[in-house]
């Protein structure tokens, strides 16, 4: 079980979704995708996966597959399963650039994991 997100700051919430998922890398085989995270007055990172493994940087080095851009606190609640990535969509507070295909599986991707806020 991951640790509570509540009062953590963004950069220690992206070390903490790097480390599960490196520590529990089956839901990630065979999916190779860059995602880009905005978030609203905090900064953007990328979480990259390929063979396996995850690497979240702060350096935006690729083109991104998908970039979601949300607030920080609608951000902690996506992870948690809280807030639901396609009613966040369609209430504009979260908004999805790229293959929106790809934003599904990063959804389906982290309700393997118990992110609570």
């Amino acid at each position: 079980m991951a640790e509570k997100l509540t009062g953590k700051t963004l950069e220690q919430i992206m070390t903490e979704i790097e480390k599960a998922l490196n520590e529990k890398p089956e839901p990630m085989k065979g999916l190779k995708a860059t995602f880009q995270f905005d978030i609203k007055e905090e900064g953007s990172y990328q979480l990259q996966i390929a063979d396996g493994k995850a690497m979240i940087t702060s350096e935006l080095e690729d083109t991104p597959d998908c970039t979601l851009q949300l607030s920080f606190p609608n951000f902690c609640k996506f992870l948690s399963g809280e807030m639901k990535g396609t009613a966040a969509f369609m209430t504009g507070k979260l908004k999805v650039q790229g293959d929106v295909s790809k934003a599904l599986k990063l959804e389906s991707l982290l309700k393997e994991f118990d992110f609570p806020v």
